[in-house]
């Protein structure tokens, strides 16, 4: 199977992994990047060490993110994770969000 080269992630699929004992299913992706706010969401609900790569949110991203919240009523984890991966053009966004 080919390897994702970088993607980002928001907390649900990450923490939804863990709970099903399947963090090890993030080898598949070489550069995993997260925002502080999902991080933090990971680690109250989450269970096992991520190995992943936390990314400050530059001034617009921070200002997207906002943006986000307000125009689409979504919370700060899934704002700053979507604001992140449109800083750092990732292909790939993981969420389990259907809207």
């Amino acid at each position: 199977m080919e390897k994702i080269e970088q993607a980002s992630f928001d907390a649900g699929p990450l923490i939804h992994l863990s709970e099903v004992c399947r963090l090890s299913l993030l080898a598949l992706v070489d550069e995993k990047i997260i925002s502080e706010e999902v991080y933090k969401e990971y680690k109250k609900h989450g269970k096992g060490d991520l190995e992943v790569e936390i990314t400050s949110l530059t001034a617009d991203a921070k200002e997207y993110s906002r943006y986000l919240m307000n125009e689409y009523h979504i919370d700060l984890g899934e704002a700053q994770a979507i604001a992140l991966a449109k800083q750092e053009y990732t292909k790939y966004f993981f969420t389990d969000e259907q809207d």
